[in-house]
């Protein structure tokens, strides 16, 4: 039997709705009272998308700002709507953080100093997170975009159902806003990684890490130091993130000893790196559990040589 119309009773809050038999622009939907819906209307397929059209057989969430109706009807059928609402087409000029799991499910967020002109940003609001299971990654707020300005952090991304190595990837969008960010987990504050920008993803491969924060940075920041940073995670296995500070321009050597003294791995042999924080990432998978030593030493300008070294735990 076809469904011409309905009238759908809403809760204040979010709701699941269904649809009729004919497409349905959401334009056309009469809401009573009006302008009662506070959100976009999200389809769900891997992730949840926003939408412009009803499609029949289908369910939607829709958030309600009072109790009240939706009044759906075929009369209202109108030439086809554009595949994403305007508000969501604009967030491209944000920056984007594109998290995807070990299953290819994927979900991007938006950061940045400003949302775009004129958008409520309630229309980023996600509706509540699917069962257990299903990957979902979102801003603590539960929105999909927040506010960032540059050298301060983000709301945290809580991560759902991700099924591990999670390979997160950072472009910019916003023009001035720095090219890079850090990851920081949000509940501990260790840095998870840096420098994470255009063709420099990083994959998140600890599973007790399920909510992380943005720092922007820039790379062009100086340290004002050298540093080597302790590895993250540690204890680890089978890879960790050394990630150091170069106060100016320097020839570099890493390498990886075990308890005897002996050279296991060298990250980097004299080679040259630019002032700025950097990052290498050490592979144990054909070392035993045991305790390892990394050792930094990097030659500035002056040739003062700067040492330094940290231990490390490998867990098998």
């Amino acid at each position: 039997d076809t469904v011409e119309s309905d009238t759908i009773p809403l809760s204040a809050g979010w709701n699941m709705i269904g649809t009729i038999t004919d497409p349905i622009p959401t334009v056309g939907i009469v809401q009573q009272p009006s302008n009662n819906v506070i959100s976009s209307y999200y389809g769900f397929g891997v992730s949840y998308t926003p939408t412009l059209t009803l499609q029949p057989a289908r369910g939607y969430w829709v958030k309600a700002n009072a109790p009240g109706t939706l009044i759906l009807s075929s009369a209202a059928a109108a030439p086809k709507a554009p595949a994403v609402p305007p508000e969501w087409e604009a967030l491209s000029a944000m920056n984007g953080v594109t998290l995807t799991d070990r299953h290819g499910f994927r979900h991007t967020l938006r950061f940045g100093g400003k949302y775009p002109d004129g958008v409520n940003p309630r229309s980023y609001e996600l509706p509540p997170p699917p069962p257990a299971g299903i990957f979902d990654a979102r801003f603590a707020s539960d929105r999909a975009a927040e506010l960032l300005e540059a050298g301060s952090v983000s709301s945290p991304i809580v991560l759902r159902g991700a099924r591990y190595p999670v390979t997160i990837e950072v472009s910019p969008g916003e023009t001035g806003f720095p090219a890079v960010v850090d990851l920081i987990d949000a509940v501990t504050g260790a840095t998870v990684a840096t420098n994470v920008g255009p063709g420099n993803p990083f994959v998140l491969r600890n599973v007790s890490v399920t909510s992380l924060v943005i720092r922007a940075g820039s790379a062009g920041d100086v340290p004002s130091a050298f540093a080597l940073h302790q590895n993250f995670p540690n204890p680890f296995n089978p890879t960790t993130a050394i990630t150091f500070d170069l106060a100016s321009d320097a020839t570099v050597s890493v390498r990886v000893y075990n308890v005897l003294g002996q050279t296991v791995a060298r990250l980097a042999e004299n080679r040259d790196f630019a002032a700025g924080r950097h990052r290498l990432d050490f592979r144990a998978d054909a070392f035993g559990s045991g305790i390892y030593f990394c050792r930094l030493e990097a030659v500035g300008p002056d040739d003062i040589a700067h040492v330094f070294s940290t231990k490390m735990l490998l867990l098998k």
